[in-house]
């Protein structure tokens, strides 16, 4: 249904309806009824449609469950509208109901094995028709001659390992990447050697634009001035915005000598030498703008190595280093590390003999417990798959575990993942729909337990709908700006925000001052009492991607706080910091929580 991407070729749109319509009429004509068309899936996002930037159609067919193989019983009465159509009503795109009565997981096999070779059979019959649209569709992409012409990513980047990673995403996606064997000039703008180039003029060169773009989701309303129509999944997913990637777009056809290239690896990483001949440097530093550091970070934790984070702005080397600057004791051996560590990570070891004197963090390895509730949330899988890339030593704790209490003798911060309401964390799933080791949430025991862990030293980390649970149970000086504002006045299904950082705070150590983040009809603050504002929606519209309603309703409210309570603090990421593990630009925002909590302010000389 509608809307569909705009980069996707309309043969291969109407191919989906075409296609839809054939398996819907053998169903029909075997006198199946309860089936719709051209409903509840768009054609959105490439997350889902991949096949669209591909030259193919993709299709979806799905049908209602059974809970497991049990058959169901359900009543006509009970059925309810879905996303494009309502069972209760004959439309052209559900033109014959189902009464309810019995649902047997025979009904499932029989439905979708006749909708399979409807497809089947049409496919055969309009084989020719179905092999010239694909070859339409493919000289068409590869005839591109509008704007943009290309997309080019230099190589003066603020975490040049994300962004090889970025071009990597792009090649697996089959795109054509290529690089500058010399300066050009594009768009009047000179680029230097070494420069990527993407053009959109190949085969798969709308995956590419898709990708690489800004998105403009459209205004679509349940009816006239009503609420918005909720969209099938996400309304952004410009990826050099979501990695924190500089990529220019490029209008105009330009010459370059220009080779393509496979697989693309970032340069190797060094410790530079410092002014001493024999032994270590006094002290090696590393800046905090990659993510690699925090990898770089977690090995050296591993090896016991004396790391600190630098408080304040410093010189050495004739040379200002920003707040969140890596410094590692030197040491016996400690340079031999760096090296191996620099050369695997792709991250640059200044080694410094001077006396800093600056104010910094000593780091500990932190001890981290990350909850996973029985109730499911794909927001913890996420952050337990970044955990790992990113070399994170954690362990998962359950509910029984945090009603059990003693919290504060095992773990130096605790993270509540997104997608987790006040009440599914507190009261988990209902005696008698599980297995009771399954049932219940933390309970009340279970909060207080926070609160004595909180209270003790330890720090607690929550993000997206988490950081409402922790607002209210923890009386935090906090309020979300957006509880009980209508849909129709504010609505941002899934968008690209700008947030403004404060850089100084350890929470955004690395960060550029402005930056995209992931937000999905999260919390908006206004921030009382000791609560510090460290990343705040701006003045104006800050929709960088996707669709936003009622923006006005966030202007100056704050989307990350840190609020010290008792001898620890609670870290509010009301935004999706580490969204299905994509968004590498907003990953230093929990990676940094994890390890400031536990740190302790002290000078380094």
């Amino acid at each position: 249904m509608d809307p569909y991407e705009p980069n996707i070729d309309p043969i291969l749109i109407q191919g989906a309806s075409f296609i839809g319509q054939a398996m819907m009429n053998r169903l029909i004509g075997e006198g199946k009824t309860g089936i719709t068309t051209n409903s509840v899936y768009d054609s959105w996002t490439p997350a889902r449609a991949y096949q669209h930037y591909h030259g193919a159609v993709r299709i979806l067919s799905e049908a209602a469950s059974v809970q497991y193989a049990s058959p169901i019983k359900q009543n006509f009465s009970d059925l309810r509208p879905g996303l494009g159509y309502d069972p209760r009503t004959v439309s052209w795109k559900f033109p014959a109901l189902w009464r309810g009565g019995e649902w047997h997981l025979r009904d499932i096999v029989d439905y979708e094995l006749t909708a399979a070779m409807g497809a089947l059979e049409h496919m055969a019959y309009y084989r020719e028709r179905w092999l010239r649209n694909f070859y339409t569709v493919q000289k068409r992409a590869i005839s591109w001659n509008g704007a943009p012409y290309a997309f080019v990513v230099p190589p003066d980047q603020r975490d040049s390992v994300t962004a090889v990673e970025m071009l990597n995403i792009l090649r697996f996606g089959e795109v054509e990447v290529e690089q500058a064997e010399a300066a050009f000039t594009a768009d009047g703008v000179e680029y230097p050697k070494g420069s990527y180039v993407v053009r959109v003029a190949q085969p798969f060169g709308a995956f590419a634009k898709t990708m690489m773009e800004k998105q403009v989701y459209p205004d679509l309303r349940e009816y006239p001035g009503g609420p918005p129509q909720r969209p099938y999944d996400v309304t952004a997913h410009t990826l050099p915005m979501q990695m924190g990637v500089k990529v220019i777009t490029v209008n105009q056809p330009f010459q370059a000598s220009l080779t393509k290239v496979e697989k693309i690896a970032a340069a190797s990483g060094a410790v530079e030498a410092g002014p001493v001949t024999a032994g270590p440097a006094k002290a090696y530093l590393l800046e905090h703008d990659s993510n690699a550091s925090i990898k770089a970070l977690n090995r050296l934790m591993k090896d016991k190595a004396e790391v600190y984070w630098a408080a304040k702005p410093f010189s050495a080397k004739n040379k200002l280093y920003s707040a969140g600057t890596m410094i590692v004791h030197g040491g016996a051996g400690i340079e031999t590390k760096l090296q191996a560590i620099a050369r695997e990570l792709s991250v640059n070891f200044i080694a410094v003999n001077d006396r800093l004197n600056v104010q910094a963090y000593k780091l500990i390895p932190p001890r981290i417990g990350l909850y996973k509730s029985h109730v499911a949330s794909m927001d913890e899988g996420w952050t337990r798959l970044i955990f790992e890339n990113y070399e994170f030593s954690f362990t998962n704790i359950l509910d029984k575990d945090i009603r059990a209490g003693g919290l504060r003798s095992k773990y130096d911060v605790i993270i509540i993942p997104g997608e987790l309401s006040e009440t599914q964390i507190i009261e988990g799933h209902r005696n008698g729909t599980v297995p009771p080791e399954f049932a219940g949430g933390i309970g009340e025991a279970g909060v207080q337990n926070l609160r004595d862990f909180v209270n003790e030293g330890g720090t607690l980390v929550t993000m997206d709908k988490a950081t409402e649970f922790a607002a209210k149970q923890f009386a935090l000086p906090v309020k979300n700006a957006l509880e009980g504002v209508k849909p129709q006045d504010f609505y941002v299904p899934g968008s690209l925000l700008k947030i403004v950082l404060d850089t100084e705070n350890p929470i955004a150590y690395g960060m550029p001052r402005e930056t995209a983040a992931f937000v999905e009809q999260n919390a908006a603050f206004d921030v009382t009492g000791n609560a510090k504002a460290v990343g705040n929606y701006p003045l104006t519209n800050p929709l960088m991607s996707g669709w936003i309603l009622g923006e006005s309703k966030i202007f100056g409210k704050t989307a990350v706080v840190d609020v010290p309570v008792g001898r620890g603090r609670i870290i509010l990421l009301s935004i999706r910091p580490q969204f299905r593990a994509q968004v590498r630009g907003t990953y230093k925002l929990l990676f940094n929580s994890v390890y400031y909590g536990p740190a302790t302010l002290t000078t380094y000389e």
